[in-house]
């Protein structure tokens, strides 16, 4: 298998087209992948917002002759809605049955195509367009890849779950006697992202009591996936955050 890695352009049909494609030969495009980012398998899920660097596609050599070196290749490349007229050239000999690789600059400094901004299912095509090939089914390969939401983490205060849970009783508006201790704080936390968080993470929060702020931290003991919400209670005793009630009206 020949690997010669050639670099699509612009182009115009010009004076040598006519020439190139009076010979029949026989071209079929064998595979397409996503060559840069690397590690997106086909069929796989690529995050919103992410660029595309590069796209391979493998040619073959499905007829008996032997395509020589320097014959030109017109290709419709096309990435969801988005489809280009390129050509490219074959820099060695193509012998019968033999492949060799073409790349698109999907760069701001190639042909400046990017993955689609909408999540959801879209393909990426190639379509050779030799006008003498005398075999069209094989001349076109897709394949299909999904847009998806980019994983965030999003963690919030649940509303209205911030209370008192020791001393007992106390619900907002009570009135508090002066002097009582304030020694624990019961909230939830809840995970409006669509990612989650394993048993092991830590959260990192600030709590507030009569104006008075204190850092603190808390080790999940369980996941917190996008869409829940976990318990949380923190010890503020002088022994842990050391907050209290107010000690005045």
């Amino acid at each position: 298998m020949k690997n010669i890695k050639l670099l699509f352009a612009f182009a115009l049909m010009v004076f040598s087209f006519a020439t190139a494609n009076s010979q029949s030969y026989d071209f079929a495009i064998t595979d397409l992948q996503i060559t840069n980012p690397s590690g997106i398998p086909v069929g796989g899920s690529i995050n919103k917002g992410r660029a595309l660097n590069e796209v391979s596609f493998e040619v073959r050599n499905s007829g008996s002759n032997t395509i020589p070196s320097g014959t030109v290749l017109p290709v419709t490349f096309q990435v969801g809605s988005n489809s280009i007229n390129l050509t490219g050239s074959l820099g060695a000999a193509l012998a019968s049955n033999a492949t060799t690789t073409f790349t698109v600059d999907c760069t701001t400094s190639g042909i400046n195509y990017s993955f689609p901004t909408a999540t959801g299912n879209f393909s990426i095509c190639a379509t050779t367009t030799y006008s003498s090939d005398p075999r069209s089914s094989n001349n076109k390969l897709c394949r299909q890849y999904s847009i998806a939401a980019p994983r965030t983490i999003d963690l919030t205060i649940k509303s209205g779950s911030i209370s008192v849970s020791d001393p007992t009783g106390i619900t907002p508006g009570t009135n508090i006697p002066l002097g009582t201790a304030l020694n624990e704080i019961s909230f939830e936390v809840e995970n409006v992202g669509n990612f989650g968080l394993g048993t092991g993470s830590t959260i990192a929060l600030v709590l507030e009591v009569n104006g008075v702020s204190k850092n603190a931290s808390f080790t999940l003991t369980s996941d917190l996936f996008g869409g829940q919400s976990l318990a949380l209670r923190t010890d503020v005793t002088a022994s842990g955050l050391d907050l209290n009630f107010p000690t005045s009206n």
